[in-house]
């Protein structure tokens, strides 16, 4: 979610995060896991001066209607939403701004990348991760053809700037400037 925020938004300058643990693990010799957080809160504010919000849990069912990915930008003249629920919604984007209200937008083929649109994607993740220039398949096939990788080691860097300052600002309970 941080790749995407830097992705649509720009850098993130600082966060305030709230880290929890609703289902304790243990090591493989039976001992507790302290620190492994399985769902977050965190208002990120960007460089550039805009906010957001990013909220993830690992331990949401993953067929529950509840369970969605989804994007909300908010301009001065209207809202953004790119939204799907991994098992029970097909993917959907909708335009909102002025008088018009809410309007819906076809998404475009080449972001479908062989899905069917009137589908959810959950079950078709398999069939879309295994094709070629999909997904971790895309990062195997640069390194095999001698291409750049995108996302980056830079990319991967500034999110876990952002994970490490969700860490402390968690520890400190406040703001920590990423």
């Amino acid at each position: 979610m941080f790749d995407l925020a830097r992705y649509l938004v720009g850098d993130i300058g600082g966060v305030h995060a709230r880290l929890t643990t609703h289902a304790p693990r243990n090591d493989p010799a039976g001992r507790p896991l302290y620190g492994a957080c399985d769902a977050a809160t965190l208002l990120i504010e960007f460089r550039y001066g805009g906010q957001g919000t990013i909220e993830l849990s690992a331990v949401a069912r993953p067929h529950d209607p509840a369970l969605e990915q989804a994007v909300v930008l908010h301009g001065e003249a209207g809202s953004l939403t790119a939204s799907f629920g991994l098992f029970t919604a097909p993917p959907r984007m909708e335009l909102a701004g002025g008088d018009n209200g809410f309007q819906a937008l076809a998404i475009p083929a080449d972001y479908l990348q062989g899905i069917d649109p009137a589908q959810p994607v959950g079950p078709q993740m398999g069939a879309l991760f295994s094709q070629p220039g999909i997904g971790s398949r895309s990062f195997v096939d640069a390194i095999l053809s001698g291409q750049s990788v995108a996302p980056s080691f830079y990319e991967g860097w500034q999110a876990q700037r952002v994970i490490d300052a969700a860490l402390v600002s968690h520890e400190q309970r406040g703001w920590v400037e990423v």
